[in-house]
């Protein structure tokens, strides 16, 4: 098997998610990345499959979890960011009714979860740590309902790329101030806020005239941090970060 100090520098992103929510010591950083299989490349458009036997972790890249209902409309419930865990519901239950697709070329890493069990029972912090990441990914699910009943186009897509923006941050792959890159087409943005491709458009173009974001070749710049988290009502407490504060005074400083 080959080291697996040569893949840390986009496992580790794992890493830097589960500490966001929870100290982990030097020792059970390495404990957990010396469990990790090396990376494989998936491309756009493929599906994800949990198999029971393992957990995935997205090392680089985006994907989705949606369901596609009798009618062929697909709904997108989740993005999944670089050091998500794919199927982190696998050790507990066989199958979940989302399915998972990546939205750009990605890299997986994945665990057994034999050895994830021993790892956790060596190791209850880290075990901590994924239940802090689980209860996480319920908050966010909570949060987006209450996106798609109760905001409208503009609120519904502010607090998106806010969410978004405070995420990658907190892993290191978006800074205040700059443009963070954020591969997702007007219609899946249009899938994962329950509008159409037409209103996803001109809902954006409404956010730009407000010189609320800039929007490029898959990139976001968020132009005026407050007036966009106002308009959004966006409040990351539910994403439980240890730093989730620190993260929004210095965006805000930044606008």
């Amino acid at each position: 098997m080959e080291n697996p100090q040569k893949f840390q520098p986009r496992t580790s992103l794992l890493i830097r998610r589960l500490s966001g929510l929870c100290q982990l010591s030097d020792s059970e950083q390495q404990a957990l990345l010396g469990k990790l299989s090396p990376p494989r490349i998936l491309c756009k458009g493929e599906e994800i499959i949990s198999d029971g036997l393992t957990v995935h972790v997205l090392a680089s890249g985006m994907a989705c979890r949606y369901r596609v209902l009798g009618s062929g409309q697909r709904q997108i419930t989740s993005l999944l960011l670089p050091g998500d865990i794919v199927d982190f519901y696998s050790p507990v239950i066989d199958t979940l009714g989302d399915s998972v697709s990546t939205l750009t070329s990605c890299e997986i890493v994945s665990i057994r979860i034999d050895r994830l069990r021993t790892l956790v029972e060596a190791t209850p912090n880290l075990g901590t740590a994924l239940w802090r990441y689980c209860l996480s990914q319920c908050a966010i699910l909570q949060s987006w309902l209450i996106n798609l009943r109760r905001r409208n186009a503009a609120e519904r897509l502010a607090h998106l790329f806010c969410e978004q923006f405070v995420r990658l941050q907190s892993v290191g792959l978006a800074e205040s101030g700059r443009p963070f890159r954020f591969p997702v087409g007007q219609a899946d943005l249009a899938d994962a806020t329950a509008m159409s491709s037409v209103h996803v458009n001109r809902t954006l173009q409404c956010l730009r005239k407000q010189h609320l974001i800039g929007i490029g070749a898959e990139q976001v710049e968020i132009l005026d941090w407050g007036a966009l988290q106002e308009l959004a009502d966006f409040d990351p407490t539910y994403l439980h970060l240890r730093e989730a504060g620190t993260a929004l005074r210095t965006a805000r400083s930044a606008a």
